[in-house]
């Protein structure tokens, strides 16, 4: 009776989603004829195994066929073969030691994956769950070992991966060592146990000795300033495949521990990469960090890019996930903003197209349309001569439109009514958190004085610029004062996206200018002198005190984004606008008494007491600073001391 060979045929499940032709996918099925990759019993089971069988006469029975997803031996091509081929590979590093993520980073289409064992928790045994996952996937794997020492080389070798690497190479000393620890004597000291061993399919793939170097891609990773003066000779190193840059490693030996994206360190790495790519026998790989992106490093040469952490990724996700949830829970029915985030989130719009939308309500509603209004404003006033009630009573018929608009196509939104509290419960929370939290109480009194200092002025800036009645052409002030908000914000937006100087840092100088131009009245009397009379337009007092009044308006313009930024970082979301409301209580109170008083102090004493109030803001701004470092020292000198490891050095991707 003939018996039906069952065989394993290899279809390409994965290509409708990734369609790459060097790594397909494999699925095992039945059918009745056995594929080219089919060998019969006897062949898998001779020599280097040994086996109790009479392998003359071996027993009938199904066919087996080999499915050589854990061998370096495939029909597909390895890492050192399709850099060899000018392609440039994306890579992520895998610190959770998670098969369940690995998997799903091979799924994702990633070239190869880099198993951390420096800095991951896992161990070998770790490791190898790992690269099962990303061989049912047809993911190349990579292991960076602990420690380049030959008991850890040997013991990654031997789990089968396509490439090991190697921390902390300062020599090509150093580099040979690393290649004898992959070679089997006489060419190294590799221990050997290739007939049992996965990485020769236990045995099974035979012809392992003789492809095994062919294949394995060495990688050693350059990452201190004395390994990067060396790296050329590192590079020419017989045997070593590839060159990996460390940048955190590489900027805490230069003396820039919290700054990886300093100007000298830059320029370190940029003369190690121009050393390495001037070789002809060494690979480029690198890891991708915020103010280095992975389109920057292939544009600069490298074969290799890794642009993300499993686990960096899955926090990003689950912070934002939380985020967005915190924020609809702590919608306040009575402000547009909130408004804006609850129907943003309610209609499934990406999160990310939030912070566009704010952006454009500041440009194009606080800038652009101010300037509009201003200068159609003083055309009401100046040209068609209506009066100087014009202006409002236009925007009374502007605002009357919005409003038919809104009650005709906008949704009210209540709120969730399981989150409304009392307003004494409210403040009691605010109080505690105040006074648990100096950065707190530090970012309230700093942004009370400025929009104490900033109301005030806009009550002021008229009489400063017209002492004598002048007649001056309010829409067109106003319209400047806009535009210069505008750079203002233009100017913040590029801070904020630098990795420094840091929002802290910037903005004590930006305190310092805004009091400086709130002098310029003060200055102005005492230099220049009060005009005499009235006269046609701007005096040239007036004149002097306008440009510093712009650049005030500059400093505000950066002002409300930073601002905003510092809030997010300090005050937690659901008591935020509790806690700026309690700071809001003296503001009000400040500006009441100003305007009560404006007849009864020189404006000169009003914009002193301004300039005072934005100097102290400085000083608390500098304070600020300093805690916030200090606090963030200690968060990670304590991350370190609890996630060190006795064979480990710090991260380093």
């Amino acid at each position: 009776m003939a018996t039906t060979g069952v065989t394993a045929v290899v279809i390409n499940a994965k290509s409708s989603f990734f369609p790459n032709p060097n790594k397909p996918n494999r699925l095992i099925h039945t059918s009745p004829s056995p594929p080219s990759l089919s060998f019969p019993l006897k062949k898998a089971l001779t020599s280097p195994l040994k086996s109790s069988l009479d392998l003359n006469n071996p027993p009938s029975g199904p066919t087996i066929t080999m499915d050589p997803t854990i061998s370096t031996s495939t029909t597909t091509l390895s890492l050192k073969s399709r850099l060899k081929n000018n392609e440039t590979l994306y890579g992520i590093f895998l610190l959770s030691f998670s098969p369940t993520l690995a998997e799903i980073a091979g799924l994702a289409g990633y070239d190869f994956a880099v198993i951390d064992m420096e800095h991951g928790p896992g161990g070998i045994t770790d490791a190898l769950n790992c690269l099962r996952a990303l061989a049912a996937t047809q993911t190349p794997a990579i292991i960076r070992l602990p420690d380049s020492c030959p008991t850890w080389a040997k013991k990654a070798l031997d789990l089968g991966p396509q490439g090991i690497m190697f921390p902390m190479i300062e020599s090509a000393k150093d580099a040979k060592k690393a290649v004898s620890y992959c070679r089997f004597p006489p060419a190294g000291i590799r221990g050997s146990a290739h007939t049992v061993v996965r990485a020769s399919s236990y045995g099974i793939d035979e012809g392992y000795l003789s492809h095994y170097e062919d294949e394995l891609l060495i990688m050693c990773q350059v990452e201190s300033e004395d390994g990067v003066k060396k790296i050329e000779e590192i590079a020419a190193v017989e045997g070593v495949d590839c060159i990996q840059t460390g940048p955190l490693d590489l900027s805490a030996s230069m003396g820039y521990l919290w700054d990886p994206g300093n100007k000298k360190v830059r320029e370190k790495l940029r003369a190690a990469e121009k050393a390495v790519l001037g070789s002809s026998k060494a690979f480029l790989s690198g890891f991708a960090m915020p103010h280095d992106k992975p389109d920057d490093l292939r544009k600069r040469g490298y074969h290799m890019v890794s642009g993300t952490v499993d686990i960096g990724l899955f926090r990003n996700a689950a912070v934002a996930d939380v985020e967005k949830f915190k924020m609809s829970l702590a919608v306040e029915s009575d402000t547009f903003e909130s408004w804006l985030v609850a129907e943003h989130f309610k209609r499934g719009f990406d999160q990310q197209w939030l912070s566009g939308t704010f952006s454009k309500a500041i440009f194009l509603g606080n800038g652009l349309v101010a300037i509009f209004a201003g200068l159609f404003g003083n055309i009401l006033v100046d040209t068609f001569a209506l009066g100087p009630v014009a202006p409002f009573d236009a925007a009374a018929c502007i605002l009357a439109i919005g409003m038919a608009i809104i009650l005709s196509s906008w949704t009210e939104n209540f709120g969730d009514p399981s989150e409304n509290k009392d307003l004494l419960t409210q403040f009691k929370g605010a109080a505690i958190a105040i006074a648990s939290d100096e950065k707190i109480a530090l970012l309230g009194a700093i942004q009370s004085l400025f929009e104490g200092s900033m109301y005030t002025f806009v009550f002021l800036w008229t009489p400063a610029l017209s002492p004598n009645d002048e007649e001056i052409p309010h829409g067109f002030i106003f319209a400047t004062f806009m535009l210069a908000s505008m750079l203002g914000s233009s100017i913040a937006a590029r801070l904020l996206a630098r990795s420094a100087p840091k929002v802290e840092s910037y903005m004590q100088i930006v305190f310092i200018v805004s009091s400086a131009c709130l002098l310029m009245p003060i200055l102005t009397n005492f230099l220049v002198g009060p005009a005499g009379g009235k006269s046609a337009g701007l005096s040239f007092a007036g004149c002097l005190q306008l440009l510093g009044f712009c650049a005030f308006e500059g400093c505000v313009g950066i002002f409300w984004p930073s601002i905003m930024k510092m809030r997010s970082q300090y005050i937690p979301e659901e008591a935020r606008s509790t806690i700026m409301n309690f700071f809001r209580i003296p503001l009000n109170i400040f500006v009441c008494v100003v305007l009560y008083n404006v007849n009864a102090f020189p404006i000169t004493i009003m914009f002193g007491m301004c300039s005072i109030f934005l100097f102290v803001a400085s000083i608390l701004q500098r304070r600020l600073m300093v805690i916030a470092e200090s606090e963030k020292i200690k968060s990670q000198d304590w991350t370190a001391m609890e996630e060190r490891d006795p064979e480990a050095e710090p991260l380093n991707e």
